[in-house]
């Protein structure tokens, strides 16, 4: 039987990872069941390269699986546990007719091990372009500042040029607001704010990049952020 893989490179036989993964979980997003599992070289990761993205975002409620099954065949008291929030991705990947890496499905979802994905994870992030779900979002990114984990996604590798337009556009939204509601404290804090989250993101990538006294050095630092794509 073919099988449509849009053209991609990739080695050995691709997965229907919804019939054998996303069956497990309730609620899990019918988009999947669009989506095949593949293998790809770093040889082949590098051609593709301009069509790969890497979701970064922060886990929603976990669903959970069936159990965990021991080294003996009896089921554990844990349970496999993935992100309820996968349906952004699979949308964005499938509607630009890209490829996408998720980091759950690169371990539990395909039998593998997070030590066995975590070996290669850090050259991915750096070599290749994140699309994060916390740039379409003020709220979504103010928590990501504060993640361990998304520091990595957020400081070393390219992010989607139209993530950055959207999180550009966001800005410039708050601003005209601020700008229509002329001394209206709260507008002034929440444009602020945003502009401080810019900031934090900026000095996560090395950029001098704060928000204080000195206004005019923290627009002139922000106009820096056009460099993340």
């Amino acid at each position: 039987e073919m099988v449509e893989t849009g053209g991609v490179e990739f080695t050995g036989d691709p997965i229907d990872i919804h019939e054998t993964f996303f069956t497990c979980f309730e609620g899990m997003d019918m988009l999947a069941l669009l989506f095949l599992v593949v293998e790809l070289t770093r040889v082949q990761i590098e051609a593709q390269r301009h069509k790969i993205r890497i979701a970064s975002y922060r886990w929603e409620p976990p669903s959970e699986g069936l159990p965990f099954v021991g080294p003996r065949g009896a089921e554990s008291e844990s349970k496999y546990q993935i992100p309820s929030n996968v349906g952004w991705f699979l949308r964005m990947i499938r509607d630009r007719k890209q490829i996408g890496w998720m980091d759950f499905l690169a371990h539990v979802g395909v039998n593998g091990t997070l030590a066995g994905a975590m070996k290669y994870m850090g050259w991915l992030y750096s070599a290749n372009i994140v699309m994060p779900e916390w740039l379409f979002s003020l709220a979504k990114l103010a928590i990501a500042m504060t993640r361990g984990w998304i520091f990595q996604e957020s400081a070393f590798g390219a992010l989607d040029p139209e993530a950055v337009r959207c999180f550009f556009a966001l800005l410039r939204e708050i601003g005209l607001r601020m700008r229509q509601q002329a001394g209206d404290r709260a507008m002034i804090t929440e444009f602020w704010s945003a502009v401080g989250l810019a900031a934090r993101l900026l000095a996560c990538r090395g950029y001098e990049a704060s928000v204080g006294a000195d206004v005019k050095a923290s627009f002139e630092g922000l106009k820096r952020f056009s460099d993340l794509g």
